[in-house]
């Protein structure tokens, strides 16, 4: 699927086969499918989905492949993986330019640095990690300011002490588990129960091994039992969860049990792309309420000159530990301002999402916006600060400032 169609997925797709690489904790399982993601992106390269899904599973599990050899598609010779094969294999991602969308190239470097940065912690050949160091400085010069970036904070972390880079470049955790309807991986529209509801449809690692050999093209078995075939892995958007870029809106679940109604082919597509697309229904649509408008307090100024108006808007009332804002940069020059980015850190006891920005060219008089979710203990000091950088006239302009939210807490 991915060598075929790696091109025309969205990232809610990208983000659901993650979540199920990460969900399950069969170690077999994950060796084989990092392996079989290293022999299909040696020949589709240019298939950007294939690609992303590789280069993450790299830095993640690219430890477990070394030693281990598979058969390459062209001249089916057995090739083993070393740490010079995966060094290879970065510097192929990271020149590739081959992809129709400028984003989707930055996008690839981005991921490509951070797995250089990884494996610089889990290889031990010199060789090999001074490559890894190469990729991460090249990056410096790059005419993408998000990757000017990245690589100049990667390169003061490549020389951190192992103690220290252990601890900041360590796997992610498995994503929380979420109530999520829709078309499974396996064309089956079912419904997955959160961890407080009724009890679960079966083992969801088992389930998870069952998506992922469908992934990869294994077979699975026929015969299984009514049971087996309702178990549906729990997905989430995981880039949504990183860069809060997607906002997804959860049914409550119903108060007794409904029959879903057979969908067709058109409805498995549409669903499975993520379209906005309606179908027709022969029940009338329940009446929408409108949200009211939030008052004028709740929008709080942060930074302000010359050439930039900085605002925080909380979107929703802050309690229970979450704050959930939208910040807007507003263009108070006569100028064009280009390569337009906003970075943003929190406490250590706070974890922080950013959305990618919506624009980073602003013409005067221009906004641009980007959401912002923390999270922490209920009651603490809710404290940001905010790294900001763009171009103006030619000439690059940085600023930094923090953000307390006029004393608002969590």
């Amino acid at each position: 699927m991915l060598k075929v169609a790696g091109n025309y997925f969205s990232d809610d797709v990208l983000s659901n086969i993650l979540a199920l690489i990460m969900q399950h904790d069969d170690r077999a399982l994950t060796t084989h499918l990092t392996i079989e993601l290293i022999r299909a992106s040696e020949k589709y390269y240019n298939e950007y989905g294939l690609v992303l899904v590789t280069i993450w599973c790299l830095g993640e599990y690219g430890d477990l492949v070394l030693g281990s050899s598979y058969e390459q598609n062209d001249t089916k010779k057995t090739k083993s993986i070393t740490e010079s094969s995966l060094v290879e294999l970065l510097q192929v991602f990271a020149n590739i330019s081959t992809f129709e969308k400028i984003s989707q190239a930055n996008q690839i470097k981005a991921y490509t640095l951070t797995t250089a940065l990884k494996l610089s912690s889990k290889f031990k050949d010199g060789v090999a990690i001074e490559s890894l160091r190469k990729i991460i400085t090249k990056a410096m010069h790059d005419s993408h300011l998000e990757i000017q970036v990245r690589a100049i904070e990667y390169n003061e972390i490549f020389f951190q002490p192992a103690s220290v880079k252990r601890g900041i470049l360590e796997k992610m955790p498995p994503p929380p588990v979420k109530q999520r309807e829709g078309v499974s991986l396996l064309s089956r529209s079912t419904t997955v129960k959160t961890k407080g509801g009724s009890s679960s449809s079966g083992d969801d690692s088992g389930n998870s091994r069952n998506l992922l050999l469908d992934l990869l093209g294994e077979d699975i078995k026929k015969d299984a039992s009514p049971e087996e075939t309702k178990k549906h892995e729990n997905t989430m958007d995981l880039l949504s969860d990183i860069f809060g870029s997607i906002s997804v809106n959860q049914q409550q679940p119903a108060a007794s049990a409904t029959l879903l109604k057979p969908v067709s082919q058109n409805d498995k597509i549409i669903d499975l792309f993520g379209s906005s697309a309606a179908s027709p229904s022969p029940s009338p649509a329940p009446a929408l309420s409108i949200p009211k408008p939030l008052p004028k307090d709740n929008e709080i100024q942060a930074y302000s000159d010359s050439n930039i108006n900085f605002v925080f808007v909380i979107k929703e009332n802050l309690g229970n530990g979450v704050a959930l804002l939208e910040a807007r940069v507003k263009n108070n020059s006569a100028s064009i301002l280009s390569n337009l980015s906003v970075l943003c850190a929190v406490t250590k006891q706070q974890k922080l999402q950013l959305s990618s920005i919506s624009n980073t060219i602003l013409s005067p008089g221009d906004s641009s916006t980007l959401n912002v979710k923390i999270t922490g203990n209920p009651g603490s000091k809710l404290k940001i600060r905010v790294k900001m950088g763009y171009n103006k006239a030619g000439q690059p302009v940085n600023k930094q400032f923090d953000f307390n939210a006029g004393g608002k807490t969590l």
